[in-house]
């Protein structure tokens, strides 16, 4: 899924469902970098649950 500056980020990226790892919470800066919106959201939500086969 591409994001960029759209998302409040410097430059173009990706955000990949394929190896999804869990992070520490104290891992991360206290303000956050860029957000998503509502259908970035979705299509993300949508993609983990691809990726992970969960069926709700």
């Amino acid at each position: 899924m591409g994001v960029g500056p759209s998302e409040g980020l410097p430059e173009p990226g990706v955000i990949s469902c394929d190896n999804v790892i869990t992070i520490p919470a104290g891992a991360f800066d206290d303000a956050p970098v860029g957000h998503l919106g509502l259908d970035a959201r979705i299509r993300l939500d949508q993609a983990l649950r691809h990726a992970l086969a969960c069926e709700y």
